[in-house]
């Protein structure tokens, strides 16, 4: 009898720690605007910082994918874009599909209850949102919030009817087979941080739901282990500095066209006033300013990682002689060379591993020989062609030592030097107005469009991967037509005292 008790005992025990790990490991996407962004809590952290502290508890591992990262939280990956309509975010989820989580969570459709836009076509919209996700991962276990409550009347009836279809869409899709769960939020008034984001207490209240529903998603067998993910299978960013005009917005416009599911960040001085992309995003920075470029790194890293391209077309056209900068470098380097340098240095880390780099400026005319080793930053002996030579002979040297770099540590990734050729742009505008006219006369003759050039760069950096890895090599060239040719390589005594410069030049800019 005792013996029996013992084995019976032990059976419980067995099956109680059975059950304490059943939950699988959790890949979770949390898919929204800026209420799955957190605004309006703590450290903005919103729902994700005690779901993932609940999760958890549960003896299991998390991990939360997105594009973006906020919050003062380890883990804080998430796709909650600020202000977008579901329109937006049905842009959105492509990218960090790719990460293969095993559950999305979706709360979205705030924005459009708020403003009265697409009601009609809002869980149209939403419907669409959840198919294609269904469409790419078909195992994957969706839960779907109806927009919380908000403490607006007009809004609120809006979201009302709105929630109603947003019930039927997640009933029929449930009845097809679809590993689907609808995750109702009890907001009340006293959960408000303002009339629609939750506080502290909404947001936990959020977290407690979102756990509820996996743990009975579970329950039903629907969550399985993530498989197993390679870095390239992670969302990369696409970032073009120097995309607000000319041929970096070009470049940036070709990029979020041809792939419609990734994030553009495009940075320079002034937003430009069209961005005809929904997934093309803008970030102010002074590409002149190295102190500029390192606070902006350090703020981009911080909501961004997994960099999957960097373009640098930044640089101005002037007959002005050396103007230097507060920093004490000339303005026309600092751009066309030692910011792009510190650009490249410090998202370095947060380039995927067969992330790929394209420096536009001139591929063709570079080499050791162009340059006065003696004054390379052109201290005493400046002229604006020598300014040029140095420029583009010196991200020769830097992009050789790139590659090797890379390849010793067995990357894949890939530094582009490019010529963009005659293009027919506006930057004759900055020229003295003498020039203006045959600047502008001569590129309209001779020059492509922004578009035709953006097209041959966007080419030319899949021509350049792909003859880096047949070559073995990790830095190309390639001519305005996207054409990869080949140069005679420096030598390491060279590429070092270039590098050495450069980062005397840019340390000692940072530390003044």
């Amino acid at each position: 009898m005792l013996s029996t008790l013992r084995r019976f005992f032990a059976m419980v025990v067995m099956l109680m720690a059975f059950s304490a790990t059943a939950l699988p490991n959790i890949r979770v996407l949390p898919l929204g605007d800026s209420i799955t962004k957190g605004t309006g809590s703590t450290g903005l952290v919103g729902y994700r910082l005690p779901l993932r502290q609940k999760i958890l508890a549960q003896g299991v591992k998390v991990n939360m994918v997105g594009t973006l990262k906020n919050g003062n939280m380890v883990d804080g990956h998430h796709e909650g874009h600020s202000g977008k309509l579901l329109s937006d975010i049905n842009g959105y989820w492509q990218v960090p599909m790719k990460a293969r989580p095993n559950v999305v969570l979706i709360h979205a459709g705030t924005n459009n209850m708020d403003r009265g836009i697409d009601l009609d076509i809002a869980a149209d919209i939403m419907a669409d949102i959840v198919d294609g996700i269904f469409k790419v991962a078909s195992d994957v276990t969706i839960l779907l919030a109806p927009v919380i409550w908000a403490n607006v009347p007009t809004m609120q009836a809006n979201t009302d009817k709105f929630n109603v279809k947003v019930r039927s869409l997640i009933a029929a899709r449930q009845k097809s087979g679809k590993k689907i769960l609808e995750v109702p939020i009890d907001i009340k008034k006293a959960d408000l941080g303002d009339s629609k984001h939750p506080n502290d207490a909404g947001y936990e209240k959020m977290a407690n739901a979102w756990l509820k529903a996996i743990l009975e998603a579970d329950k039903k067998g629907w969550l399985k282990t993530p498989v197993k993910m390679s870095e390239s299978d992670a969302p990369g960013t696409g970032l073009v500095v120097g995309g607000t005009g000319g041929i970096g917005y070009a470049i940036a416009c070709r990029i979020a066209a041809n792939t419609p599911s990734s994030t553009v960040i495009i940075s320079g001085r002034n937003e430009p006033k069209n961005i005809p992309h929904s997934n093309m995003q803008f970030r102010a920075l002074d590409a002149s300013s190295m102190r500029a470029i390192k606070k902006y790194t350090d703020e981009v890293k911080a909501t961004q990682d997994r960099f999957g391209t960097l373009v640098l077309t930044q640089g101005i056209l002037t007959t002005a002689g050396r103007t230097e900068t507060s920093e004490g470098i000339d303005r026309k380097m600092a751009l066309h060379y030692y910011g792009r340098q510190l650009l490249i240095r410090e998202l370095m880390p947060a380039l995927t591993e067969d992330a790929k780099v394209l420096i536009v400026l001139d591929s063709v005319r570079g080499g050791p020989d162009k340059l006065n080793w003696e004054d390379l930053d052109l201290k005493t002996n400046f002229t604006i062609s020598s300014a040029a030579a140095h420029c583009l002979s010196m991200t020769d040297a830097m992009i050789q030592r790139y590659g090797a770099e890379q390849k010793a540590a067995g990357n894949k990734r890939h530094f582009i030097h490019a010529t963009p050729g005659v293009v027919n742009t506006n930057i004759a505008s900055s020229l003295p107005w003498y020039l203006r006219g045959p600047a502008s006369a001569a590129a309209s003759l001779f020059g492509v469009s922004p578009d035709t050039c953006a097209e041959h760069m966007v080419k030319g950096i899949e021509n350049a991967a792909a003859f880096g890895e047949k070559a073995g090599t990790h830095y190309e060239f390639i001519t305005e037509k996207g054409v990869v040719f080949e140069k005679a390589a420096w030598n390491e005594e060279q590429v070092q005292k270039v590098n050495d410069h450069t980062w005397g030049i840019v340390d000692g800019a940072l530390k003044a």
